[in-house]
């Protein structure tokens, strides 16, 4: 076959029927004269996603491969035709804390020894991907009897070097894990507190929370049972039992707003990776179980509650005080006998005058007197020259 990906004959009706089908081993070679070395290169068609391929690594030493395809694009074993390769849930043969391994060595990548040379594990190289196999094969097989593998294992992964692995990973989640959001159904007013339930059973992980320009804590009702820094819950519950936690949150402006609450990595390592085997048997032996890190399965969940919040209600108006007029002042009292022209009182305003005229205060009527006095004086005065120039007048 000159083109190693090509996905031709019974190769196209499998991968159009959604099944994994092989193109080319690590070393980039798939032929019947040459022993496919794993791991495999797949290529699978998923709904909504496309073609997706993956690094598929063998988990069962003693197995036939099952590996190779013919010039007809069919799989088969020393020239035999074997059936598509199918999905697993698991290979049977293995634990859940085999899988969790499993899973953490297809994904980390560490440096170990191998034939004498210090290697990191990873898809990278022929090289890096050989030594990332025999790292699975150290979890998945008692190797005793395999001389290079007793070797491989006995320098980097002896059984107390699992084990230490694999006290540091993740308690295995839930198989079926629980996030729900509830609450803030009645009436939420921007600035106010209102409160919303986080119902799940995630305890291994931090659930993430976020609201958009909320302030978000725990509850004091919900204190003992979790807590929230930097917008991670952390629940203080078992593992797997299902506890409710209350948020208080509080919004400051209104409008619609959104919570969100999402954890990763939550599903179990079994359903993490993609297991694929063909189901024939060859001389009575079965054919390999593949595993490859499920690159399009969902490995978190998550919940979204939407909230209505109000503005809040406009202050009532503080009332404006209303002045008191001050009283006006007393009017002076009228001279008794004086009355207007009419009969009535005389006015009260000082040096001012009635519209038909009438008496005048006390000190214009002083006043008036004087100037009469004056005049008669200056009459009198004048008549008395008058005289005295008559008489004069007539001396001459």
């Amino acid at each position: 076959m000159n083109d190693l990906t090509m996905v031709f004959g019974q190769r196209l009706v499998d991968y159009n029927d959604g099944r994994m089908v092989f193109l080319y081993d690590s070393g980039y070679t798939i032929s019947d004269d040459h022993v496919p070395g794993t791991p495999m290169c797949g290529v699978r068609y998923v709904e909504g996603v496309g073609p997706v391929s993956d690094w598929s690594y063998c988990t069962d030493f003693h197995s036939l491969y099952c590996n190779v395809t013919d010039e007809n694009g069919n799989l088969t074993q020393d020239g035999e035709i074997v059936p598509p390769l199918e999905d697993l849930d698991s290979n049977p043969r293995l634990t859940a804390d085999q899988e969790r391994l499993v899973r953490y060595l297809l994904t980390a990548e560490i440096g170990v020894i191998r034939n004498g040379e210090d290697v990191v594990t990873s898809n990278d190289s022929e090289i890096t991907r050989n030594a990332r196999q025999r790292a699975v094969w150290c979890v998945t097989e008692q190797y005793d009897d395999i001389p290079f593998l007793a070797q491989f294992c006995g320098d980097n992964f002896p059984p107390e070097r699992l084990a230490e692995i694999l006290a540091g990973l993740p308690a295995d989640p839930v198989d079926n894990p629980v996030l729900e959001l509830a609450g803030a159904e009645g009436s939420v007013v921007a600035g106010e507190t209102t409160q919303v339930k986080v119902t799940t059973n995630i305890t291994a992980v931090p659930i993430q929370i976020s609201a958009p320009g909320a302030t978000v804590t725990v509850c004091e009702s919900s204190a003992a049972q979790a807590t929230y820094t930097n917008g991670e819950l952390q629940l203080s519950t078992p593992n797997g039992e299902q506890a409710s936690v209350e948020l208080c949150i509080t919004w400051p402006e209104a409008g619609p707003q959104t919570v969100t609450a999402s954890a990763d990595d939550v599903r179990p390592a079994r359903e993490q990776l993609h297991w694929v085997q063909s189901p024939g048997l060859v001389g009575g032996e079965p054919c390999q179980v593949f595993s490859s890190l499920n690159s399009t399965a969902s490995t978190g969940v998550e919940a979204a509650l939407g909230v209505a919040v109000s503005a809040a209600p406009a202050p009532t108006p503080t009332p404006t005080p209303t002045t008191t007029p001050a009283p006006s002042a007393t009017p002076a009292p009228t001279a008794p006998g004086s009355t207007t022209g009419a009969g009535a009182p005389a006015s009260s305003h000082e040096g001012s005058l009635a519209a038909t005229g009438g008496s005048l205060p006390l000190a214009a009527s002083i006043f008036g007197a004087l100037l009469l006095l004056f005049g008669i004086i200056a009459l009198l005065l004048h008549r008395r020259s008058a005289l005295a120039t008559a008489t004069r007048a007539a001396g001459n």
